[in-house]
């Protein structure tokens, strides 16, 4: 249920902010360096792949020790709370360029772009999510070094694709991984652990499940 916990708040930040801040100006934060950045269409594979390695990854996290993973889920929760006044005080956008020509890459770019409207960009929660989990796999226990060496590559791959993508721009990444390492670093307060634990202990029923096997 832990994943379960994770997506419906994410979609509710999405999805409410967009709706709430729609109609307000909303900011460009290209630099000339964002301009310089190469529009790379074959990089799109890896910001779909992102999508199923965010699953793959909460989901092994929820089955490790109940500490990494109340530890793990409440930095989700709490940076996507950290996105929400971003999203809603100082909304952003980008110009992405025109994506002309017929190739597969090309296609799957003009996909995403009808999808994902250039819209509540700062912090980027790609790649929020992408750091997080190379902050997860870093602490697992059961992690080998290749693990950890792999979901670090994985996660800069992904915040690079976000650029090469021209979803985000350079400042939406450091807002991300910004956004995820103050959380984790909140997350590891007793206090904050207390409630998130007790909060997610009612919605799965943990507790209750667990004095039943007891009995």
């Amino acid at each position: 249920m832990l994943p379960v916990i994770a997506f419906v708040w994410n979609q509710t930040v999405y999805n409410c902010s967009n709706l709430l801040a729609g109609n307000a100006p909303h900011y460009d934060c290209t630099t000339a360096l964002d301009r310089i950045t190469p529009f790379l269409p074959c990089s799109v594979l890896v910001y779909y792949f992102s999508f199923l390695y965010f699953a793959i990854v909460f989901l092994w996290i929820a089955r490790r020790n109940r500490a990494l993973a109340y530890r793990f889920f409440a930095a989700d929760l709490l940076a996507k709370t950290i996105c929400l006044p971003f999203f809603l005080l100082l909304p952003t956008t980008n110009v992405r360029p025109v994506v002309a020509g017929g190739s597969l890459w090309l296609d799957m770019v003009r996909l995403l772009y009808r999808m994902d409207a250039p819209t509540n960009l700062f912090p980027s929660i790609h790649c929020l999510l992408s750091w997080l989990c190379w902050l997860g796999v870093r602490d697992a226990p059961e992690s080998t070094t290749g693990m950890k060496r792999a979901a670090l590559l994985t996660a800069i791959a992904i915040c690079a694709s976000t650029l090469m993508t021209k979803q985000h721009v350079i400042i939406d990444v450091f807002g991300g991984i910004a956004a995820a390492e103050l959380s984790y670093r909140l997350a590891e307060s007793p206090r904050i652990l207390r409630a998130y634990a007790g909060m997610a202990d009612r919605i799965t029923g943990f507790r209750r499940a667990q004095h039943c096997t007891r009995g």
